[in-house]
């Protein structure tokens, strides 16, 4: 045993060169020829010679285990392909492709769908499980084509919300809205809130005035909602709520919905 772990070191460290510049025939001579057995030497000069066929599962006992590119930081270049079909393509099924942060694909992480089939997330029991998706903080998650559809009744996209106390009198010291589903308190026909700056065209936010005062809504500065200047305010009634879309990088469209 000793003797072919000995051999196996020896010709690992010679993959790169005697391997390279030899044929898989010749290989499983070499091996043989240093007392190493038939099947064996068939299997280290397949793997030296061109990759490695398994004929059953390939099975670890440690912990934790890594498969990884023998790159060095800020140098991984590599790509790391693993295909359910003969070929990564499509139409040959499903296959994920991993990239080192200097590919030229930049660390994307692909996950390609095969045939007509569509990606599950199966948690614990067999059953499909909610999918978190967390990244920077101006990540965007984009349907590239189709819908976004629910599956099931009464599901739909539902909004962090967040509590927020109206604030000073102008557009300098009023709250900085951050949640899409914003509970305005404080408001006393003074006070205000303000829209976030330079937002995305579609971006949308909801605000809903809890106080039985007038509150004001501000855009970003440079900004404007609906008609008023830039800069300028409007507002929204007592016990009521406003929703507003974003329909430039500084136009702010607001509607308001009055209380029932």
């Amino acid at each position: 045993m000793k003797k072919v772990l000995f051999i196996l070191f020896s010709f690992a460290l010679t993959a790169g060169s005697a391997f390279a510049q030899s044929s898989k025939a010749v290989a499983i001579k070499d091996l043989m020829a240093n007392g190493m057995p038939s099947q064996l030497a068939e299997k280290v000069a397949t793997l030296a010679t061109g990759g490695a066929i398994f004929d059953q599962d390939a099975v670890y006992s440690d912990s934790s285990f890594l498969i990884k590119a023998n790159t060095s930081d800020a140098a991984d270049s590599k790509q790391f392909i693993l295909a359910g079909g003969g070929a990564a393509d499509a139409i040959r099924g499903s296959y994920v492709e991993v990239n080192g942060n200097e590919h030229a694909n930049a660390g994307r992480l692909d996950v390609v769908m095969g045939g007509t089939a569509n990606l599950r997330v199966i948690g614990n029991g067999g059953t499909e499980t909610p999918l978190t998706v967390s990244g920077a903080a101006s990540g965007n998650v984009t349907v590239g084509t189709g819908n976004l559809v629910f599956g099931t009744s009464g599901k739909g996209i539902t909004h962090a919300a967040a509590t927020l106390a109206a604030l000073g009198s102008a557009q300098g010291d009023a709250a900085a809205i951050v949640s899409r589903a914003t509970y305005v308190t404080a408001s006393d026909g003074t006070k205000g809130v303000i829209l976030p700056a330079t937002p995305t065209a579609g971006d949308q936010y909801i605000i809903l005035n809890t106080v039985a005062a007038v509150l004001k809504i501000y855009p970003g500065t440079g900004d404007a909602i609906n008609n008023t200047a830039a800069n300028g305010s409007v507002s929204i009634a007592a016990d009521a709520a406003a929703f507003c879309v974003a329909t430039s990088a500084s136009q702010w469209y607001c509607f308001e919905g009055a209380a029932p």
